[in-house]
């Protein structure tokens, strides 16, 4: 066959002939071009954003970079890493002052302070090698940070924003969801009991969760109702860089933080909880509140829901530490008053794990203990997985 034929019954054949011919390097022609070496010095960046962020995160510089002119809102654009931290290495001369802020991507949506006020430009100088320029954004311009409710149910959410304590140095998002037919006419004279959540971004939506799962404790309080239990508010406050430090009363070496309890206390009880009060239609017994004052040694008139995972913990070692001291505390409050499957609910679950979803499971499982008609599994350990 001619190539006159080969050509008219296969264009894209011959394109190709003429692209080897005139496109492709000779053979033994010569070698290409070094790749331009790596780069030895420049920033790190580490930003943590509020939770619920949405978008991209973004860097801006007071410099071109890239071909990009200085100040361009998206001129870096960082990856979420397992933390949940958004990072990038972007290479700089050692000794350069970089002036740079936090965005999602335009200057619309850029990094506010936790009143919503301007901040000033950070600051970052590079030296030999790649030096970390860490930053926590407190809120968005745009408040661009909301949680994104339950379509469903939306109307029984109410977002408090940012609240920051006057002791701790990072605001955190308040979410009040409320119980069924709280804004109906018909309950307007009704007050309600109150559940404090911490951990709050995990409970409700797995886009703010960690890992993307949620405890779905909205569900479970509405199971709690549906099976006659008395129907509650939930206040869920969410944890901050610093949560370690806020839940632990005292320093814990292997940990390398705690301490700050008391003041995340002060923030709970005197900050708040006032306000919640305010705001709310709330159920209060005074009874009960006097004897938590009066600070007696009697046993305070509280019920406790205490579990724990057979599986919490890296190996096996640590499954039977954390269940050694699970059953300590639990022996604890009963010398102290506590009556198992009356004030105090123990469960253990042998294949429980220490994440979000064994969590949720247990939540299946876990009713309110305020009120006569609360409801909650007795005092047992459940063999096989939590369905």
């Amino acid at each position: 066959m001619s190539k006159t034929a080969v050509l008219r019954t296969s264009p894209l054949f011959a394109l190709a002939i003429l692209t080897t011919i005139f496109v492709a390097p000779a053979l033994g022609g010569p070698p290409a071009a070094p790749a331009a070496p790596a780069a030895t010095s420049g920033l790190d960046f580490d930003v943590e954003v509020p939770a619920g962020t949405h978008g991209p995160v973004c860097i801006a510089f007071d410099q071109p970079l890239g071909g990009r002119p200085a100040w361009s809102a998206d001129a870096v654009r960082l990856a979420a890493d397992s933390r949940g931290h958004w990072t990038a290495r972007v290479p700089f001369p050692p000794g350069t002052t970089i002036r740079w802020k936090v965005t999602r991507g335009d200057w619309s949506n850029v990094e506010k302070s936790a009143r919503g006020t301007e901040i000033d430009n950070r600051v970052a100088v590079t030296d030999r090698g790649f030096t970390r320029a860490a930053a926590v954004v407190a809120r968005w311009a745009d408040g661009g940070d909301a949680p994104a409710l339950p379509a469903a149910d939306a109307d029984r959410f109410v977002d408090l924003g940012l609240l920051r304590p006057a002791r701790l140095p990072s605001p955190r998002r308040v979410l009040v969801r409320l119980p069924p037919r709280y804004r109906d006419a018909t309950e307007a004279g009704r007050r309600y009991p109150v559940l404090y959540a911490l951990d709050g971004q995990n409970l409700f939506d797995p886009g703010r969760s960690f890992l993307g799962i949620a405890w779905e404790l909205d569900r479970a309080a509405d199971a709690h109702v549906a099976a006659g239990g008395a129907p509650f508010l939930i206040v869920a406050v969410d944890n901050t860089p610093e949560r370690a430090d806020e839940y632990l009363p005292s320093r814990d070496p292997e940990v390398g933080a705690g301490g700050r309890l008391d003041d995340f206390a002060d923030f709970l009880f005197g900050e708040l909880k006032p306000k919640i009060d305010a705001q709310f239609r709330l159920w209060w017994n005074g009874e009960e509140a006097r004897a938590l004052v009066r600070g007696t040694r009697a046993r305070p008139p509280l019920r406790i829901w205490l579990d724990m995972g057979g599986h919490e913990g890296s190996g096996a070692e640590a499954w039977a530490g954390n269940l050694d001291r699970a059953r300590a505390f639990r022996d604890a409050l009963v010398g102290a008053g506590f009556r198992l499957d009356r004030e105090l609910r123990y469960l253990e679950v042998p294949d429980g794990g220490h994440n979000e979803a064994a969590w949720a499971a247990r939540l299946a499982l876990w009713a309110a203990l305020r009120g006569p008609e609360a409801r909650a599994p007795r005092h047992r350990s459940i063999h096989g997985n939590v369905k």
